[in-house]
């Protein structure tokens, strides 16, 4: 069985003018680049956390991120995986002063 109905994979001349015109338009994400943190399935395992996730759910890891992507795949006969979490709100505490409470 052979390879047909070949697709050109240019764009278009209404393609190109629409792109072009779209690149004005900047786009700002709601959150800093440094606030998303990537774990891989070793990360995941010390953490003592199955991948069961779904993008869009909400974990508290003494702040609240929002799961933006799973990804899984095999190398090397081996399954291996990774979840990127965008943290959304965060709270600190100061550790010192909590022995002081105490």
């Amino acid at each position: 069985m052979g390879l047909r109905n070949f697709k050109d994979m240019a764009r278009t001349p209404a393609e190109k003018s629409e792109e072009i015109a779209n690149m004005g338009k900047i786009s700002v994400p709601d959150y800093p680049y440094g606030l998303c943190i990537s774990l891989d399935e070793t990360d995941l395992e010390n953490l003592g956390i199955d991948a069961d996730f779904e993008v869009g759910d909400i974990i508290h890891i003494a702040a609240f991120a929002r799961v933006t992507s799973m990804s899984s795949r095999m190398h090397e006969e081996k399954p291996c995986c990774r979840v990127e979490l965008q943290i959304e709100q965060m709270a600190v505490e100061d550790e010192s002063t909590e022995e002081d409470e105490d």
